[in-house]
């Protein structure tokens, strides 16, 4: 069964009131660019080492599905915290 879990984006999140919109949107964006090299990086491995296990392979592809997933929400964040300086 899934356990709850408190990432530390999730917790960042959670203070952001107490944080000037630029810096938050700022951090934002090197916690992006941090996925993207993350996924880049995984994506290369996996490729290298094709053909894989089953297993092995749903392994890579779940790391880099979930990486693009959360690189592209916090764009998304990102653009609405910009559209709305932070008070939404």
């Amino acid at each position: 069964m899934p356990q709850p879990c408190y990432s530390p984006l999730q917790l960042g999140m959670a203070n952001l009131p107490g944080i000037p919109p630029d810096e938050a949107i700022a951090a934002l964006r090197r916690y992006r660019e941090t996925l993207i090299a993350r996924r880049d990086h995984a994506q290369a491995r996996w490729d290298a080492q094709k053909p894989l296990p089953y297993f092995v392979d749903a392994m890579f592809d779940h790391g880099v599905t979930m990486a693009e997933a959360e690189a592209k929400w916090i764009e998304a964040f990102i653009s609405r915290l910009e559209a709305n300086d932070g008070k939404d």
